[in-house]
């Protein structure tokens, strides 16, 4: 899973550390930004905010107006394939699963010469497989290499069809059409046909083939608006081939505004952040609004400037002989002294502009580099950040029932969700998944002693931590101030777990019957993120050390 690194400032691949899935019926939070679209979360769930000159994890309860939320710039790319192929066989099999098209007897795959009947292959023979034997069409081959010629129909294919693979031009796009026809005859050895009506200035290229029309629905490239998505191939593809797709995507159903900038929109909010995603891996920082019914996202010409393979592709433009691609914009304010470099951006803090010219940013790279030194140490490293702020408009209460999912990553304890936006890690029931490390689960009590982790200890946020406890003699790490913003009130549910975990023998002991005491007292729980508060790296480099070496954990 993506997760932004709040230290270093950098988003990287890491892997999940769990996932939990629960139903509520309760308010949750509708937060609009500008950018990034509308965001739903929870209101006890974390967000990280820029407050006071720094960033900080806060509870999305308190996230107010005008407050500006981290979110990822650009995201790096996953492990791509160099040459990635379509799997004809897999694609026709998972159809007929789901009665997209009848699977006829004479449907058969060629493995080593021998001829294997569709139906009743393997998944192994399905990826094995070097030909299909196929009515009418004759032997096609199985693996079909996905090149940029054929991303980018998929990409018109996208925007343009329904569920009949009928694609319609004005007769100014007849080379659309002509090269439609051309992949596919090429690709599949299917002929589209071509009508041209001169009364209404059109071209309509039809496909009338069963079986390319079962493989494009398989991919998500046919159907209704809602029902389509981005090829899962096409998300896992090389830079290229990206790149062809959105061409082909904008070609159908994008335009350039008076801006000269790329405007798609859709009603499809999965294609939406699947397209926004694309356009991120690709190191385009776009911008998406959103009303009650269309997603529209926009790509600024001027923010590509240093991606000429975007430049190109997309906008059909190279880069000026007066254009750098050394040019170096800051649009992250990371402390007080480089206010008047917040000033030049588009009025403050503002991540999107239109406005801002080559002189200011030019002018903003030179003051924020004059400024360096000044840079607190905890935010050195966000001067080249993969992260971008993003501005609140409005925070709004709406009622939800339904599933939510938590998610934790270790180390960076973040991950990145929708449109980009940082989230901080879930806690749910941190004690409680503690003891299911330590004596393992009860439903798999027969399991038990290969499941568990006997010498685990507790390490995380204790509630002597947060309000201090006389019979410890210790002091809270967090003064009443520092702590007020964090508080989170505790639900039934988590009143209902304290009450159970004292029934069990491993939380009788005195230690843990002090941290449980607090919480049935105070019916109150913070997240580890409250302790930033003190900075990012009091975590690393006093909380943690400091409980080790005192030996503040429980058994």
């Amino acid at each position: 899973m993506l997760s932004w690194n709040p230290v270093t400032g950098k988003i990287n691949w890491s892997p999940i550390g769990y996932i939990y899935r629960h139903k509520i019926k309760e308010p949750i939070l509708k937060i609009v930004t500008s950018g990034r679209g509308v965001i739903r979360v929870t209101k006890a769930h974390s967000i990280f905010v820029f407050r006071d000159w720094k960033i900080e994890a806060i509870p999305a309860k308190d996230i107010r107006p005008g407050d500006y939320i981290v979110a990822a710039k650009h995201l790096p790319l996953p492990v791509r394939e160099d040459k990635p192929l379509i799997l004809l066989a897999e694609l026709l099999k998972k159809a007929t699963q789901k009665n997209s098209i009848k699977l006829h007897k004479a449907f058969k795959l060629i493995i080593d010469g021998r001829e294997i009947a569709l139906r009743e292959a393997s998944d192994e023979e399905l990826r094995k497989a070097e030909f299909l034997k196929l009515p009418k069409l004759g032997f096609v081959p199985n693996k079909i290499e996905l090149d940029e010629d054929l991303a980018w129909v998929m990409g018109v294919c996208t925007a343009e069809t329904n569920k009949h693979l009928t694609f319609r031009f004005s007769s100014r796009e007849s080379e659309k059409a002509e090269k439609i026809s051309e992949v596919l005859k090429k690709k599949f050895g299917i002929q589209a046909k071509t009508d041209v009506n001169t009364l209404k200035k059109r071209v309509e290229l039809a496909v009338n083939s069963r079986i390319l029309r079962a493989v494009f629905e398989e991919l998500g490239l046919l159907g209704t608006t809602k029902e389509k998505h981005v090829p899962n191939i096409i998300i896992n593809s090389p830079r290229n081939i990206i790149l062809a797709y959105l061409k082909g995507l904008i070609d159908g159903g994008g335009y350039i505004d008076e801006h000269g900038d790329i405007v798609y929109s859709t009603e499809n909010p999965v294609l939406a952040r699947q397209v926004f995603l694309l356009l991120q891996f690709l190191g385009v920082t776009p911008t998406l609004t959103q009303d009650k019914t269309n997603y529209v996202i926009t790509i600024n010409r001027d923010s590509c400037w240093a991606l000429p393979d975007v430049r190109k592709y997309l906008f059909g433009v190279e880069l000026s002989s007066h254009e750098s691609l050394n040019k170096q914009v800051y649009k992250l304010p990371v402390s007080k002294t480089l206010k008047k470099l917040t000033e030049l951006l588009d009025g403050g803090l503002a991540t999107y502009s239109y406005e801002s010219s080559y002189t200011q940013e030019v002018k903003a790279a030179k003051l924020f580099n004059k400024n360096l030194t000044a840079i607190p140490e905890d935010h050195q490293a966000l001067q080249e950040s993969d992260a971008v702020l993003v501005r609140v408009e409005s925070v709004e209460e709406e009622m939800y029932e339904g599933y939510v999912y938590d998610f934790a990553v270790p180390g960076d304890n973040s991950f990145v969700g929708g449109f980009g936006i940082v989230y901080h890690n879930s806690d749910p029931y941190g004690f409680y998944i503690y003891s299911v490390f330590r004596v393992g689960s009860i439903t798999l009590s027969y399991e038990s002693e290969r499941l568990a982790t006997p010498k685990a200890r507790f390490l995380g946020v204790m509630m002597s931590d947060v309000y201090g406890s006389p019979k410890l003699g210790k002091k809270p790490y967090l003064s009443e101030s520092e702590r007020k913003n964090y508080i989170i009130k505790a639900k039934e549910m988590d009143i209902k777990r304290a009450k159970e975990l004292m029934n069990y023998k491993w939380f009788q002991t005195p230690r843990w019957k002090v941290e449980i005491d607090i919480f049935l007292e105070k019916l109150s729980k913070l997240e580890i993120e409250a302790l930033t508060s003190k900075g990012l790296k009091f975590l690393a480099d006093t909380y943690i050390p400091n409980k080790i070496e005192v030996g503040d954990w429980l058994a």
